[in-house]
């Protein structure tokens, strides 16, 4: 349900992509070429040049073309400030209609990006998207509180905040935990446009794909109660699916094959209803799409497979999926505003204190809610379904939340150790995802585990390095759109020894 994957996407539509044996290499070349090109107009900061691109199609309304333009700026505006011109190290084309720039930066050769582009068959691009950074932090020796450590870092945390709201309009809430001590929580802006309520620690906020890793946690937990077993088959749970050697492992680390259910939905549901689970079930089970690849054999994101996690837990654990976190995890853990939250348009349930995303409609130069806009009509009738979103959290439950993870409250240290495990996939690489979460660990810098969460209005972040017992979440609920970038940002105060600077 989430459109977060591991890239931050600026996707117009994505086509069916064709094996590279298929592709000529003037196609390729001409791809290659055309991906080259962008980065150098970025280097120049000819936005226009970047638009383009994507203006040479004739398939856009001007409400597309406008969005596009808007988040070419916002997004690429904002790298060059922070990391200035790009080299290109390398190029992969991986199929026909997609190609892979692998970026260093100037201004930071530290982090690593790769810009991915998508083209139709007659090299038209149709959406490109850059993926999160690698976090390669130094590795830290203070592993304690410090007074005046800390007194720094919150001053570098206000100056950088107080830039991102005025100068990019961020409004959500913001937690820096520093060596097991909160030394920031503050929030900006307002929960509802319309009645200009301000935020506050206690707003409610929908946490996107960082839902993801609650969705493990309660898996882990019914491991751990010997309901479940990682290595248990799908059709042990749901046995009406078709699809055979995936076990929960494949789910929890998207190495199942299962291909993405919105782009199910999208062409067979009837739109006028609301969508659950079930309803996930029962469209594998009637269409029965292939395989993407063999379980194990790759690493996709996969949104199913999260989805189906969520009807395991109710299996496995006879209770609903929203009872089963309250009860396994968030009672626990004293989160006492966190729940699932899917019922505001199918049953037009309404919280109290709930930031309400928005999303900025350049037609009427004002924030709106995306139910209102025709591009975003998937968040009525995708709204029920549970797993891969839909949890819900406020800053002051999230910082409960990590400090249940410290003090491995829910699980032993056996099990986060190994959800914080990278997936080793059957060619023997790394997957560089665990149970809910990525990971970066790298000789000779700081182990990271972290997740970002996008959902029309919302855009979500959370960070941590378990051996500092440190961590960060961002909560936006007006499409920030850099929410990743303000996350690293804020992590590198917290990584390093002092108050991170240029």
């Amino acid at each position: 349900m989430q459109i977060s994957f591991v890239a931050v996407m600026l996707t117009v539509s994505i086509l069916a992509s064709r094996t590279l044996a298929q592709a000529q290499p003037s196609t390729k070349d001409r791809q290659i070429r055309i991906t080259k090109e962008f980065i150098a107009a970025y280097n120049h900061q000819n936005f226009d040049r970047m638009n383009d691109v994507f203006l040479r199609r004739t398939d856009l309304s001007d409400e597309e073309r406008t969005t596009i333009r808007q988040g070419i700026v916002s997004q690429f505006s904002a790298l060059y400030k922070e990391y200035g011109k790009a080299t290109v190290t390398s190029v992969d084309a991986e199929t026909l209609n997609t190609i892979v720039l692998k970026l260093v930066y100037r201004k930071d050769p530290r982090e690593n990006m790769s810009l991915i582009f998508v083209f139709d068959d007659s090299c038209i691009v149709q959406g490109f998207g850059f993926t999160d950074p690698d976090f390669v932090f130094p590795v830290a020796t203070r592993t304690k509180p410090d007074r005046k450590v800390a007194r720094r870092q919150v001053r570098e945390l206000d100056k950088l905040l107080a830039t991102i709201v005025t100068d990019q309009h961020f409004n959500g809430a913001v937690l820096a935990i520093d060596r097991g001590t909160t030394i920031y929580k503050k929030c900006f802006g307002r929960t509802n446009v319309t009645e200009e309520t301000s935020l506050n620690d206690s707003s409610l906020f929908e946490l996107a794909s960082c839902s993801k890793q609650f969705t493990a946690m309660a898996i882990m937990i019914l491991a751990e109660q010997g309901k479940l077993n990682y290595t248990d088959s799908l059709q042990r749970f749901i046995p009406e699916l078709p699809y055979r050697n995936i076990t929960i492992e494949n789910l929890l680390t998207h190495t199942s094959g299962l291909p993405d259910y919105m782009e199910l939905f999208a062409e067979h549901w009837d739109r006028r209803r609301f969508a659950t689970n079930a309803d996930v079930i029962e469209l594998l089970k009637t269409h029965s799409p292939p395989l993407l690849f063999q379980p194990g054999a790759k690493f996709r994101y996969s949104n199913t497979g999260y989805a189906l996690l969520s009807s395991i837990i109710e299996r496995a654990s006879g209770s609903d999926y929203a009872t089963c976190l309250h009860e396994l995890i968030f009672k626990p853990c004293g989160m006492r505003n966190s729940r699932v939250y899917n019922t505001r348009r199918s049953k037009g349930e309404t919280l109290r204190n709930y930031a309400f995303g928005y999303t900025y409609s350049d037609s009427l130069e004002k924030y709106v809610l995306p139910d209102s806009t025709s591009e975003h009509g998937y968040v009525t009738y995708l709204d029920a379904i549970t797993g891969d979103g839909c949890v819900n959290s406020t800053i002051d439950d999230l910082e409960r939340w990590e400090a249940a993870l410290q003090n491995n409250v829910l699980v032993s240290r056996e099990t986060l150790s190994r959800a914080y495990t990278s997936s080793i996939l059957t060619s023997g690489k790394e997957s560089r995802y665990g149970y809910g979460v990525f990971l970066q660990n790298r000789p000779h810098a700081e182990f990271t585990v972290y997740h970002s969460g996008s959902w029309p209005g919302y855009k979500t972040f959370i960070l941590r390095f378990p051996r500092l017992r440190s961590a960060l979440a961002i909560l936006s609920n007006n499409d920030y759109p850099n929410v990743v970038w303000l996350g690293n940002r804020i992590a590198r105060i917290l990584a390093e020894e002092h108050a991170y600077k240029r």
